[in-house]
């Protein structure tokens, strides 16, 4: 898990927005966060979708646009 973690540090310290340790269990490193307000856009377990806070492309927390196709 350390691993996964500096990746995902690493990855987001060179400027990736949606960088996550995907199809993982564990606290969190699986889903995907709002670059601008850092709350949950996606939370997933394994390979399942198990909740979605994205609402036209944006987040539904700040309203910033997310990339992507939804």
């Amino acid at each position: 898990l350390n691993s996964i973690e500096a990746a995902i540090r690493i990855g987001k310290g060179a400027g990736l927005k949606y960088a996550y340790g995907g199809n993982i269990f564990s606290g969190g490193y699986e889903d995907t966060y709002c670059p601008d307000c850092n709350k949950k856009l996606i939370k997933r377990q394994g390979f399942s979708i198990t909740g979605n806070n994205i609402r036209n492309g944006d987040c539904k927390n700040c309203g910033k646009s997310i990339d992507g196709e939804f």
